[in-house]
């Protein structure tokens, strides 16, 4: 079993948190993560480059023939 420790400290504006070290990381959670962040990326990149493309997807043109059936 993996266990994990967060130190913490009181102090000023300190928030007593510390980065864990590498040894401390879970690979196959990390993995996931990037997975996980491609796949949210992919699905927005309408949204990234057209501006209303949720509500009107043939906001940049392409709304005739086999385009628009497509």
């Amino acid at each position: 079993m993996h266990t994990t420790t967060i130190q913490y400290t009181s102090g000023g504006g300190d928030t007593g948190f510390i980065p864990v070290t590498t040894s401390e990381r879970i690979l196959p959670l990390d993995i996931m993560r990037g997975f996980v962040f491609c796949g949210i990326s992919l699905m927005n990149i309408t949204g990234f480059g057209l501006a209303n493309a949720y509500s009107n997807p043939t906001v940049s043109g392409g709304d005739t023939s086999w385009n628009l059936y497509a």
